[in-house]
């Protein structure tokens, strides 16, 4: 399988593909012995596995090495140390990396597709631990949503704002 994605990837790079996003990378190597999770959903077994950071390398010496190539991985559900090293400045595994965390302050008990008030303070402190704790480590890539979250208009926009406005945006065309 890794080969396939190597080949893949090399396909891409031959015809002038400069960079790369690789969605949820940290999860390509698992524990071989498949144990059980009877204290949590399993996350524990599935990230950040023991030959991620192998795996990464290998793929990183074969491809984007070669092609100079800017890799950006989704990191899911790790922490600030993994990312330092998957974006370490030594290049070896990706460019940079992002994370969700920012984006699980309106969760109500963690539960994505539910709205609760909007922490601004707990999101300056998020932003604040990855950006520090990467500055001279690795390099995080920012972001407000993507098609895995509900959009930041509908998180953070005034819906009753909005409501009146809308008339007014579709006179603008004819003017």
């Amino acid at each position: 399988m890794r080969q396939e994605v190597e080949e893949v990837i090399y396909f891409w790079a031959e015809k002038g593909v400069d960079g790369f996003r690789l969605d949820v990378i940290n999860l390509i190597s698992k524990q071989q012995d498949f144990p059980n999770d009877d204290i949590g959903d399993g996350r524990r077994f599935y990230t950040d596995g023991p030959r991620v950071h192998e795996y990464l390398q290998q793929i990183s010496d074969a491809v984007f090495q070669k092609y100079g190539s800017v890799t950006v991985g989704e990191m899911s559900s790790t922490t600030l140390e993994h990312c330092q090293q998957y974006s370490s400045l030594d290049g070896k595994e990706l460019s940079m990396v992002f994370n969700f965390h920012h984006l699980k302050v309106d969760y109500p008990n963690g539960e994505k597709w539910t709205k609760a008030p909007f922490d601004f303070i707990e999101l300056k402190q998020i932003f604040n631990h990855w950006q520090t704790g990467l500055n001279g480590q690795g390099w995080g890539a920012l972001f407000w949503c993507n098609h895995d979250q509900p959009r930041v208009v509908s998180r953070l926009g005034d819906d009753e704002t909005t409501a009146l406005n809308r008339p007014r945006c579709w006179r603008h065309q004819y003017i």
